[in-house]
């Protein structure tokens, strides 16, 4: 049943036939996709979960309930990793490029405020199910959408219009942000990145503003069964969705590996 507190539809998945017809009433490129593999998980992103897990350590130390100055605290990381990129990297963006920079911290893990989507909702699956033995689940984000609201509440044309006000726009909004300088992980993942203007809410409650300004669902939330993981896995593995695909080199094969307990099961049901 819908919930009234939450910005996204909840659609209940029990067998993956409801998952693909589901699929099949969104609009192509329309919708981004993203999977958790709890589906009790919040949506946040890496700086939201930094911030969260510092904060209790901050009020143990200093003995009060002083906060992160959020907006400073990402410059300070921005600024230390512009510093130091050159002692590991061959290619560096212009230092203007705030937005290229945090792509690259957030490929090698840095939090940021960028929060990792794709286009393919079988990709966002494989991460739904990578881990975990309980509900997991996987958020539809309608870009469409996101990108009607800008333009009647913000005069923006297009994406490309909002970026360089992202850090500066005393307005709360959401932008879909591809970077001009890929890698290869994020080009075999069909990824991009919703992006907010501010750090300092919720994504969760930013999200919650575009579902007020529309009569059609800003985003779906897909709720896993726990029986279908292991016929979920299979399904992706036929389609070659896999580490060994997904994260190119001998990382992504080891990753890997883990399933294959999962395959080695499968072929034995086969034989019985």
């Amino acid at each position: 049943m819908p919930n009234m507190n939450e910005p996204w539809q909840t659609v209940p998945i029990n067998f993956w036939e409801d998952f693909d017809q589901e699929l099949r009433l969104l609009k192509g490129r329309d919708w981004l996709f993203r999977g958790q593999s709890n589906a009790d998980w919040t949506l946040k992103t890496s700086l939201d979960r930094l911030f969260a897990d510092m904060q209790p350590i901050i009020e143990s130390a200093k003995g009060s309930t002083r906060r992160f100055a959020e907006k400073a605290h990402e410059s300070l990381l921005i600024k230390s990793f512009q510093t130091n990129a050159n002692l590991y990297l061959n290619f560096l963006p212009n230092q203007k490029n705030k937005l290229e920079w945090l792509a690259i911290m957030q490929h090698y893990g840095a939090p940021t405020r960028l929060f990792d989507v794709t286009f393919s909702p079988h990709i966002a699956t494989y991460f739904a199910l990578e881990a975990g033995s309980g509900e997991c689940c996987i958020f539809a984000f309608n870009q469409a959408a996101i990108k009607k609201v800008n333009q009647e509440t913000m005069n923006a044309k297009n994406y490309r219009s909002l970026k360089p006000k992202i850090f500066t726009s005393p307005d709360t909004f959401l932008i879909v942000f591809e970077p001009e300088n890929g890698n290869e992980r994020l080009v075999v993942q069909q990824g991009v990145f919703l992006v907010p203007s501010k750090i300092d809410q919720p994504f969760h409650d930013i999200l919650g503003n575009y579902a007020l300004f529309l009569n059609e669902p800003i985003c779906k939330k897909f709720v896993i069964a726990p029986h279908l993981r292991f016929e979920g896995v299979e399904r992706l593995r036929k389609m070659n969705i896999t580490s060994a695909t997904l994260f190119p080199g001998i990382d992504g094969y080891c990753k890997s590996l883990r399933f294959q307990i999962l395959e080695t099961t499968q072929s034995q049901m086969a034989l019985d």
